[in-house]
């Protein structure tokens, strides 16, 4: 009998290469395996140069693997841009200069970053239903 599919996101055997024909050139991923249900929580732990961020930048899109596949889903996404993923992977970079615009108020980063995947507008969102919605999240963080 065949296992029905029950991950959300599942990495199989991925390998990326960072610096290719470079003096530099490193395997940073080799054959990782990674295999998250809907509703699970992980934490990715590991030092510098461990391969966090390659494995986060894979799965976003902004780098594709040399070998292996990325299923979001049911669905491989691995050949899929960055862009066309952004509508269902979001990334929280650490540097908070890094990923937001600081001449929009958080607000109103907040309000662009609620559209994500969705068609944005270059209007502010000054209604009630977002002012209150952005209140209340930013209120959880006391």
């Amino acid at each position: 009998m065949e296992e029905k599919e029950t991950a959300m996101l599942k990495l199989e055997n991925i390998s990326v290469t960072l610096g290719k024909g470079s003096p530099l050139e490193k395997q940073v991923l080799k054959n990782l395996n990674l295999n998250i249900k809907k509703g699970e929580f992980i934490i990715i732990v590991g030092g510098n140069g461990a391969g966090k961020s390659t494995m986060f930048n894979t799965i976003s899109g902004a780098i594709f693997p040399d070998k292996g596949k990325i299923i979001l889903d049911r669905k491989d996404i691995t050949k899929t841009s960055q862009t066309k993923r952004a509508a269902a992977i979001a990334t929280v970079l650490q540097n908070p200069k890094i990923g937001t615009m600081g001449n929009m108020t958080i607000f109103e980063n907040l309000a662009f970053a609620y559209k994500r995947g969705l068609k944005r507008r270059l209007f502010p969102y000054t209604n009630k239903y977002y002012r209150n919605l952005f209140y209340n999240k930013i209120k959880l963080l006391e």
